[in-house]
């Protein structure tokens, strides 16, 4: 796998000239592992998913911000010389993404959020546990617990567990502190960037009313629903997600 610009990424090698870029931006404490092979073959799309400083195989020292986060996309994208993508991102990953079309919508053709909302709603309980390292055990338990639809399948549990353990330390409690102090509320009637929202009609993390209401608020936004998808809703129904970004990609190639 190659690295540019300080990251890592996974690509599908089909980088041919002409061929829209669409970026996939992991959440909290998560990797480019997050997201299935079903999306990183879209046809049609040279796929691109980068793992964040500090997560996955960036070792780069992160500097954990939503402002510091998007910075290193931009100057990897500057990197392979990408100068206008779609973004797709998932959580915290789509709080980047609203981020990044805000500062440039130039250079942003449209966005795909997962999982998204103008605002989130972090349990302060499990942020004490993410702080102190003899209760991060817990504090991962309770995140697995509300990321997954109920007919998730346990071994999705078993290895979603075993990515926010392997983190390094401090991190996973650095970006749910970004997501807590996240609110994109004031400036999203004035972002112009079309938009498809898809949530989980399961997910316990980022509540399905939350994420309508981010795309009744975004200009040229739609919402789309999955039911029995908690909030890792691509890793639960993968086909099902990649269909219907597929669907929405369309307009954008």
């Amino acid at each position: 796998m190659p690295r540019s610009g300080g990251l890592y990424y996974a690509s599908t090698a089909q980088q041919a000239a002409g061929m829209p870029a669409l970026i996939l931006i992991h959440g909290a404490g998560g990797s480019n592992a997050n997201w299935p092979y079903q999306l990183h073959r879209l046809p049609g799309w040279n796929v691109l998913a980068p793992d964040l400083p500090g997560h996955g195989s960036s070792f780069v020292d992160p500097q954990p911000s939503l402002q510091s986060y998007a910075s290193s996309l931009w100057d990897w994208l500057d990197s392979l010389e990408i100068s206008e993508a779609v973004l797709c991102g998932h959580s915290m990953g789509a709080a980047i993404a609203l981020h990044m079309a805000q500062a440039h919508p130039q250079r942003v053709r449209g966005l795909l959020l997962l999982g998204a909302a103008a605002r989130f709603q972090v349990n302060p309980q499990l942020l004490e546990k993410l702080y102190a390292p003899a209760r991060l055990a817990d504090g991962v338990r309770s995140i697995v617990q509300w990321s997954f639809g109920r007919g998730a399948h346990p071994a999705l549990r078993t290895a979603y567990t075993r990515q926010l353990l392997n983190n390094p330390e401090g991190l996973l409690y650095a970006d749910l502190k970004i997501c807590a102090q996240f609110d994109f509320s004031a400036q999203v009637a004035a972002l112009h960037t079309p938009a498809v929202v898809l949530s989980g009609a399961e997910d316990q993390m980022v509540a399905e009313s939350s994420s309508l209401a981010l795309a009744r608020a975004l200009p040229l936004a739609r919402h789309l629903s999955l039911p029995r998808a908690g909030h890792m809703l691509m890793m639960e129904q993968p086909a099902e997600v990649s269909a219907a970004l597929d669907a929405a990609l369309q307009i954008w190639k």
